[in-house]
């Protein structure tokens, strides 16, 4: 944790989850790869050769599972498609809208349904009705050894083995569970040995930052922290602050180099009082100027003026645009020549190039 502090202060030592049918992570080439769990095992899931990639998962299959002696007196005993049985849990009890014989669960839980109650009590042979809302009941739950609540949820299902998804999904999954059982899908998960060599060479110059997008490199703060951080590059000790792209710490001297000839930019109406520097905004990095400009609610019709502070790739100076859309086609097609020339000079400045008398590339742009 980049901030550990602020994160304690703000949640204390939990971490909210959610349970969802599926999810998308997606990888950006500046990462080497993400850690992940596949048939119980740790695993460590990359694209070869680099490049942003997705990682989609999805339940498949819902597998039930005995429950020990540790288990949470609040959760469910069983359950079944509408509904939640708690065995020794009451709710609300004595506050009775109805009441029948129990002999037959399946007559008491249609009348609970046609008449709207949340739940019932069975005790004693007989069954209680509550019209609170499901919902409510389940917080007012309390403990009575001679009762059993039967809680209305429609979101509850039977517990048993059974595959998700629709029915093409359902056979993707079983045929891929085949090609798993009889080793088909080794080949397509595990690395050659190049592969994982060219991994290793990209993680150590992931490390250092090298493989910070020259567009999204910008000097931030992490935030106050009790562990010690060392640069980088050079390995010394040095305060919680960084490069944002990259999300590396570094000292005041490799941080100055990192960011090297990153282009800086800054923007404003075109209407506003030009000579006036609070009309402007601060200095930015592409992809902070492209998150501006793109963001929702802002005025697309108004003329923009970008000022270019610094650049590989473009002279320096004031661009007008008629409208943010055009603003943001401006600044990704600028964004990509910065990223080429910085890849082209193979991580050198400009100025080496200079003294070698090398001509640089043309990217259809002012230099």
């Amino acid at each position: 944790q980049r901030d550990w502090v602020s994160n304690e202060l703000r949640r204390g030592g939990y971490t909210k989850t959610e349970k969802t049918e599926s999810i998308t992570v997606s990888v950006p080439d500046t990462l080497p790869g993400v850690f992940c769990q596949y048939d119980g095992e740790a695993r460590y899931a990359f694209r070869p050769g680099g490049g942003d990639w997705q990682l989609q998962m999805r339940v498949v299959m819902r597998i039930p599972v005995v429950m020990g002696p540790d288990l949470d007196p609040n959760e469910a005993f069983r359950c079944s498609t509408g509904w939640v049985e708690y065995e020794d849990r009451d709710a609300d009890k004595g506050k009775n809208a109805a009441e029948v014989p129990a002999a037959d669960l399946d007559f008491c839980k249609q009348i609970c349904v046609r008449l709207g109650f949340g739940g019932f009590s069975v005790r004693g042979g007989r069954a209680y009705f509550r019209s609170a809302k499901g919902g409510e009941l389940k917080t007012r739950l309390t403990h009575d050894s001679t009762s059993t609540f039967y809680l209305r949820d429609e979101k509850a299902e039977e517990v048993q083995f059974d595959f998700r998804g629709t029915e093409a999904q359902q056979q993707a999954t079983k045929q891929r569970i085949w090609r798993w059982v009889r080793g088909d899908l080794v080949g397509a998960l595990n690395a050659t040995e190049a592969e994982v060599d060219a991994l290793r060479l990209r993680m150590i110059a992931m490390s250092d930052g090298s493989l910070c997008r020259v567009s999204e490199r910008v000097a931030v703060g992490f935030g106050r922290d009790l562990k010690r951080h060392v640069c980088a590059k050079c390995h010394v000790s040095c305060s919680n602050w960084g490069c944002r792209g990259c999300n590396k710490t570094f000292c005041a001297t490799c941080m100055q180099e990192h960011l090297g000839h990153s282009a800086r930019l800054r923007w404003m109406w075109a209407d506003g009082a030009y000579w006036n520097s609070w009309s402007w905004s601060a200095d930015l990095c592409v992809s902070d100027l492209l998150a501006e400009l793109g963001a929702d609610g802002l005025d697309e019709s108004s003329e923009v003026r970008v000022k270019v502070v610094r650049a590989m790739t473009h002279k320096l100076g004031d661009v007008e645009l008629p409208d943010a859309p055009t603003a943001v086609k401006w600044l990704e097609e600028f964004g990509l020549r910065e990223q080429s020339r910085y890849e082209w000079t193979d991580c050198q400045s400009v100025e080496n190039f200079v003294e070698a008398d090398v001509s640089l590339p043309s990217f259809g742009a002012e230099t």
